[in-house]
C-alpha cells in the first residue's frame, strides 16, 4: 500500500501493474554482450574527506554487463554507500485500514466518472495516442480508461523496452553486493511524511482531474522523436562518454509528468508540492554526513543530478565542496 502511494507521489510506473504488454514490431533491437564499462566517478572532497559519485542513467540497454571493478573498489575502501533518496510515506490507520484502500487507490488510476481516454483528450492527441497504443500496446484494452499520466507511464514503459533498452537498474544489485561484501549498510536518504487523511486524499485524487494532458503530450513526444536519441544516451553511458550525455538531451517527459501531480490541489494543500527539494536536502545532509565521519565513501545519484546546474553535485559545491568530474 505504501508503495502504491508512493508511486503517485514520485510518479513511479505504476500504471503498468496489469497491462498486456505486446508489440507489433520491434526497431532496431540493442543486444549488448561484451561488458561495459559505464562512466568514470566524481570526487567531492573537503578537508582530506572524499565521496566518489556514480551518476546513473534510465533507461538502459536491456541485458547490458557491467563492468563494475572501479565502483566495487571504491566500494571496498569506503566507510559509507549512499543510494538515491526515497519518500518514507506512513498513514495512522492499521494494517486492515490500509488493506482497504488498496481498492480505492488503484481506481485513483483512471479518470473520475469512468470517462476514457476519447473523452479527456482533444482529437489530435487522441489521435497520436492511438497510433502510438497500436504500435506498442496492441492488446492492451485497460489503457483506454486510464488518466493521461497513467496512461503515458504504460506507454513510455512499452516503447523503450520495444528498442532494446529496459527502465529496471544495472546498478543496484552490484553496489549493493559490494556493501554486503565489506559489511556496510547501505544509506537510503529517506523523506518522512505523515499522510493523516490517505481515505479523504485518495477519495479527492479520484474524484478530480489533473493537468496532465502534458505528460502524455510530452511522453509521446519522446516516443515519436527521442527514441533512438534514448539508445544513444544509454550507450553513452554504457562507453562512460560524459561528452556525448550532456549533449544529447531528450524531451522531458518526466517534469511535465511530476508537475501534473505534485502541483495538483490534492498535494499543494498537504504540503507534498516541493517534495523534489525536500529529497534533495535530505540526500544533501546524508552526504556530508558520510564525508565528515568516513574518509572515503560512495554515492549513486541520477545523471541529471551530477550534471544539471542545480543539481546534487552543484548544491554541495555551493556548501564549499571541491567537485571534480572524472579525469580532473
Amino acid at each position: 500500500m505504501r508503495r502504491l502511494i508512493c508511486g503517485w507521489l514520485l510518479l513511479l510506473p505504476l500504471g503498468a501493474i496489469g497491462a498486456e504488454a505486446a508489440s507489433s514490431s520491434k526497431i532496431d533491437e540493442v543486444v549488448v554482450s561484451a561488458s561495459r564499462p559505464g562512466p568514470g566517478l566524481w570526487r567531492v572532497s573537503k578537508d582530506g574527506h572524499e565521496l566518489w559519485v556514480l551518476g546513473t542513467v534510465s533507461p538502459v540497454l536491456r541485458k547490458m554487463k557491467w563492468e563494475a571493478s572501479l565502483v566495487e573498489g571504491v566500494i571496498d575502501e569506503s566507510g559509507a554507500v549512499l543510494l538515491p533518496p526515497n519518500v518514507d510515506l506512513d498513514f495512522d490507520i492499521g494494517f486492515f485500514g490500509k488493506a482497504m484502500l488498496i481498492p480505492s487507490a488503484l481506481g485513483a488510476r483512471n479518470n473520475p466518472n469512468k470517462a476514457k481516454l476519447k473523452d479527456v483528450l482533444p482529437p489530435a492527441d487522441y489521435a497520436r495516442f492511438s497510433a502510438l497504443k497500436l504500435k506498442f500496446m496492441p492488446r492492451n484494452r485497460s489503457i483506454e480508461k486510464r488518466r493521461p499520466i497513467m496512461a503515458a507511464s504504460d506507454l513510455y514503459k512499452n516503447a523503450v523496452e520495444d528498442v532494446g533498452l529496459q527502465l529496471d537498474s544495472v546498478t543496484a544489485k552490484v553496489i549493493k553486493r559490494a556493501a554486503k561484501r565489506n559489511k556496510i549498510k547501505p544509506t537510503e536518504p529517506r523523506l518522512e511524511l505523515m499522510l493523516n487523511d490517505p481515505k479523504v486524499a485518495i477519495k479527492e485524487l479520484k474524484d478530480s482531474s489533473l493537468d496532465d494532458l502534458q505528460c502524455l503530450q510530452q511522453t509521446m513526444t519522446f516516443i515519436e522523436t527521442d527514441l533512438d536519441a534514448a539508445k544513444a544516451r544509454a550507450s553513452a553511458w554504457a562507453d562512460g562518454n560524459v561528452d556525448a550525455l550532456k549533449q544529447l538531451p531528450l524531451t522531458d517527459r518526466r517534469t511535465a509528468c511530476s508537475g501534473a501531480l505534485l502541483n495538483s490541489p490534492v498535494m499543494r494543500k498537504r504540503g507534498f508540492d516541493d517534495l523534489p527539494a525536500r529529497l534533495q536536502a535530505v540526500w544533501l545532509d546524508a552526504a556530508e554526513k558520510a564525508l565528515l565521519e568516513h574518509a572515503v565513501s560512495f554515492a549513486a545519484i541520477p545523471m541529471q543530478e551530477v550534471l544539471s546546474a542545480d543539481g546534487y553535485l552543484a548544491a554541495l559545491a555551493k556548501r564549499g565542496y571541491l567537485v571534480e568530474a572524472p579525469g580532473e
